[in-house]
Formats: structure tokens, sequence, C-alpha cells
């Protein structure tokens, strides 16, 4: 029925907006894109994730009680963080990051640990 090319690598996940008019896809190129089913057309891509991206909710979000309402996207990606997207914009309006056992330590004076060892203290959120 419709084939949405336009991604740089395999599509991970794929969600439906509420009214069934569009299609939010996330990609192992690290980008969303927003399509309208009935014509194929890409409206925007949504960049901001720095890995894969495999996790997507759309939903629309009420805004100042229900006067009005937002198309909304939350991505999850292997870069450890949530990004909630307003489709309307194309634009992120959060990201979301929990917070890691040593971020913001201090580990560029510190003497006798192995290149792995600093490796991994980076990875949970140590400052060289």
């Amino acid at each position: 029925m419709q084939t949405f090319t336009g991604h740089e690598g395999p599509v991970m996940v794929a969600q439906f907006s509420p009214d069934a008019q569009f299609i939010v896809s996330g990609s192992l190129d690290r980008n969303l894109k927003f399509w309208h089913i009935s014509t194929g057309e890409c409206y925007e891509t949504l960049v901001g994730h720095s890995e894969l991206i495999y996790s997507l909710v759309v939903a629309s979000v009420s805004i100042g009680g229900a006067t009005s309402t937002r198309l909304t996207a939350f991505s999850g990606s292997l870069d450890e963080t949530l990004k909630v997207w307003d489709l309307q914009t194309g634009k992120c309006q959060e990201t979301w990051r929990a917070p890691r056992p040593y971020e913001g330590m201090k580990i560029e004076e510190i003497q006798g640990l192995t290149e792995a060892q600093l490796a991994t203290l980076q990875a949970l959120g140590a400052a060289s």
C-alpha cells in the first residue's frame, strides 16, 4: 500500500499517531522520521540521539489543560536518554537521563588505575 523510504539504516521501531494519520519511525541511523501515511511524505527528520533508537511512543498531549493538544513523540536510545519531541515544530523539548553512579567524579589525578578501569569510570559518569 505504501513504502516509506529515507532512513540510512534499518528501522528499529515505528508507531502510529493516535489519529492514525501519521507514522513516526526510529532507526539505527539515530534519527526519527515523521511521515504522512497517505502520501508517504516525510515531514520532518528529528535529529538528536547519538546511538540507535529502540523505543518510541507517539501521543497527543494536552497543553494548558484541555484547551489544545500537541502531537508528541517519546524516544528511547542506546545513548541512555529519553527525548520528548514536539512533532509540530520538530524540536526536542526535553532530554531525560538517569544519573550514572560516578556522575561528576573527577579522575584526572587518580593514579594506579589501568586504561580499562579509567574507561569504565568514564562510562559511568566520571570526568577526566
